[in-house]
């Protein structure tokens, strides 16, 4: 089960660990109403300390890919957390924690569970009433 963050909104999420990190990238951009029309990477520590980079398969030059990346293989345990960066223009920093890792409660598909806040705004025009 994850948190996630952004702004006054939050998303908590639960994904099946075969789910990959690509996948839940899809479920956080849907989940705060976004568009999924840019790129985007996750960041963590790694038990050692080292930072690793996961990026979005459209990258070329990346060391790994987050649509090889299961879940269930991420380095953190509960109460660890990553950053996913969405819109490397816009830089959206959505902060993810993992809450738990229940194996009593398996699920076969990623879904919000619950939710606080109003998410922001993705682009500045959604805001105005007349932007024409």
């Amino acid at each position: 089960m994850f948190r996630v963050s952004l702004a006054n909104a939050w998303r908590r999420i639960a994904a099946p660990d075969d789910a990959t990190l690509d996948d839940l990238a899809h479920t956080i951009i849907a989940a705060f109403e976004f568009d999924m029309d840019h790129l985007y990477c996750f960041e963590l520590r790694e038990p050692n300390g080292r930072k690793l980079r996961v990026a979005c398969p459209h990258e070329t030059d990346a060391a790994a890919f987050t649509d090889d990346f299961a879940l269930g293989e991420l380095p953190i345990a509960e109460g660890g957390t990553m950053t996913m960066i969405f819109d490397y223009g816009d830089s959206w920093h959505f902060n993810i924690k993992l809450e738990e890792v229940s194996p009593s409660a398996k699920t076969d598909r990623r879904h919000v569970v619950a939710k606080g806040g109003e998410p922001p705004a993705q682009y500045e025009w959604e805001d105005e009433e007349n932007w024409e």
